[in-house]
C-alpha cells in the first residue's frame, strides 16, 4: 500500500467513526546532519522518519494523534482512542479543515525535490564535512579552525487527505552547511560565520561558505570597544534578516490574536519608514520555502504585509483565518508528522531598494556596520518593542569601513528602528536560519551605541 492509498483508508475509518470532518498527513524523512571538531567528525547522524498524524472535527472539537506505526492494527486503535475522548475537547468554533478549491489530486512542481541527496553516500556527505573546515584553514593562516563546522541535509515527503476534497503530495530537499570561523593572532582571537543553503546538493557551496565565514572573523581580529553615541547603523543581509526574522513571528496572526505581537491593532497605519514593504510568497520561484500548498492543502501565495511602511495584512492559517473572518493566507507548517499545523512564514522577505548598496556607506561620515547580533529574540521586549541588542561591528568613517569594533550593544525601539530606515539597497540576499529570510542591505538613520556590559 502507498501512502496515498494508506491516508485514504485512514481518512475513511476516521469518518465511519461519526466525526463530521477528518485529514491524515503521512510524512516520509531523511535527514542527516554531521558535526565537525578538529578535522574530525563527531556526530554522525543519518535517519528516516516516517508517520502519519491525523485531525478529526467534531461538535466544534478538534483533535489531534500521530503514530509512528502504519498497520491496519494500531490505526484503528489510535483512530478509536482519539475520537473517544475528542468530546473533551474545548469547542471553539474557529476550528475547521479547508475545503479544496482547486483541482485534486495535487501534484507540487513548484519545489525543488533533488534525487542526489538521496542517493549520495554518507561518507561521502563526511568529507563534504570536513572540507567546509578545511577551506576555512586555507583561506589564510590566521584561520586557527571553527568552534562550529555542519554539514545537514534533509529529503521529505508529505501526503495529506482530508474529507472536504483535498488531496495531494509535496516534495522537497534542502542542503546546508554551517560554520563559525576562528581567526587572529597572540593578541586577538574572533569568529565568524555562514549558513549556506539550497534546494539541491551540488548547489551548495562548500568552499564559498567557509570563505565568508573566514572573513568575517578576520576582519574582526584588533577589535576594541566603541564609545556610546548615536549614530546610523548599516545591516548587511546576514545580521538585518535576523530583525525580519523577528518581524515574521510578529505578523503571525496567532501571536495577533492571542496579544503576543507588536504589530496589534496597527492595520492601515504606518509602521515603517516609506521604503519598507515585506512580502511572504509561497510562490517564488526557485524559492527555499516555495510549495505548491501549505500543510494543511491551501493553496500557497504571495501575501502583502507591510507596503510602503504601511501594515497591510497578517499570515493566516485555516483556524486563525476563520477566527479572524477572513481567508487562509497558506501559511500553515508542519514541524513533523508528529505535530499539528500551525502558521509559520515561506519565503518571507524585505523587497530591494533602489539604492546602489555601496552608496550607503558612502553618504555616512561616522556610522557603525553592524557585523553580528546576539540574541536579539530575548533581546526584543515583546510589548513594548523596546530592545538592548548585544552586537559587534565595524565603524564607518568618511563613507568607509573602518577598525573593528566589540563588545556593544544597539539599544532604541523595534518602531522606531523601523521608521529611521532611510536606506534600501540592491543587494537583496537569501539567508537560512531555520527561517528562509531574504533582505538587502539597509540602513537606519540613528540609533544608540554603548557598552554590553
Amino acid at each position: 500500500m502507498n501512502d496515498m492509498e494508506f491516508a485514504r483508508r485512514t481518512l475513511h475509518y476516521a469518518m465511519q467513526r461519526g466525526v463530521q470532518a477528518a485529514e491524515v498527513a503521512v510524512v516520509r524523512a531523511r535527514k542527516t546532519e554531521i558535526s565537525v571538531v578538529n578535522m574530525t567528525p563527531e556526530t554522525v547522524n543519518a535517519q528516516e522518519e516516517i508517520g502519519f498524524g491525523v485531525r478529526v472535527l467534531k461538535d466544534a472539537r478538534m483533535g489531534f494523534a500521530a503514530s509512528n506505526r502504519l498497520d491496519s492494527r494500531s490505526v484503528r486503535h489510535l483512530l478509536d482512542s482519539l475520537v473517544s475522548i475528542v468530546g473533551e475537547h474545548t469547542p471553539d468554533e474557529a476550528n475547521t479543515l479547508p475545503e479544496c478549491s482547486g483541482g485534486s489530486p495535487w501534484a507540487d512542481g513548484l519545489s525543488t525535490f533533488d534525487e542526489v541527496i538521496l542517493r549520495t553516500p554518507l561518507e561521502e556527505k563526511v568529507r563534504r564535512a570536513l572540507s567546509l573546515e578545511q577551506c576555512a584553514r586555507d583561506f589564510d593562516t590566521r584561520v586557527k579552525g571553527a568552534s562550529t563546522v555542519i554539514y545537514g541535509d534533509v529529503a521529505e515527503e508529505e501526503t495529506l487527505v482530508n474529507s472536504r476534497g483535498v488531496e495531494g503530495v509535496s516534495r522537497s530537499t534542502l542542503a546546508y552547511a554551517v560554520i563559525e570561523a576562528i581567526a587572529g593572532d597572540k593578541d586577538s582571537i574572533e569568529t565568524g560565520w555562514h549558513v549556506g543553503a539550497s534546494s539541491t546538493y551540488d548547489g551548495l557551496d562548500i568552499e564559498a561558505t567557509a570563505v565568508t565565514a573566514a572573513r568575517r572573523a578576520l576582519r574582526m581580529v584588533g577589535s576594541r570597544p566603541a564609545q556610546s553615541a548615536e549614530l546610523p547603523l548599516v545591516f548587511p543581509p546576514e545580521v538585518g534578516s535576523d530583525i525580519l526574522a523577528y518581524i515574521s513571528r510578529m505578523l503571525d496572526a496567532d501571536a495577533v490574536q492571542k496579544g503576543k505581537s507588536l504589530f496589534r491593532g496597527r492595520e492601515d497605519s504606518q509602521v515603517a519608514s516609506s521604503l519598507v514593504s515585506v512580502v511572504d510568497d509561497g510562490r517564488l520561484e526557485g524559492g527555499l520555502a516555495t510549495r505548491f500548498a501549505d500543510a494543511e492543502g491551501v493553496p500557497t501565495a504571495r501575501t502583502e504585509l507591510v507596503r510602503d511602511g504601511v501594515l497591510k495584512g497578517f499570515l493566516y492559517d485555516s483556524y486563525t483565518a476563520k477566527k479572524g473572518g477572513t481567508v487562509s493566507t497558506g501559511n500553515a507548517q508542519r514541524g513533523s508528522y508528529a505535530a499539528r499545523p500551525h502558521t509559520g512564514a515561506t519565503n518571507f522577505m524585505l523587497l530591494p531598494g533602489n539604492r546602489v548598496t555601496d552608496t550607503l556607506l558612502h553618504d555616512v561620515s561616522i556610522g557603525l556596520y553592524v557585523a553580528e547580533m546576539q540574541g536579539l529574540h530575548a533581546a526584543i521586549n515583546p510589548v513594548s518593542g523596546d530592545f538592548s541588542i548585544p552586537c559587534k561591528g565595524l565603524m564607518i568613517r568618511g563613507g568607509e569601513l573602518a577598525e573593528p569594533v566589540t563588545g556593544v550593544a544597539i539599544s532604541g525601539n523595534l518602531f522606531d528602528l523601523l521608521r529611521d530606515v532611510d536606506g534600501v539597497g540592491d543587494d537583496f540576499t537569501w539567508v537560512f536560519s531555520g527561517a528562509i529570510v531574504g533582505t538587502p542591505t539597509f540602513r537606519v538613520r540613528k540609533v544608540k551605541i554603548g557598552s554590553a556590559s
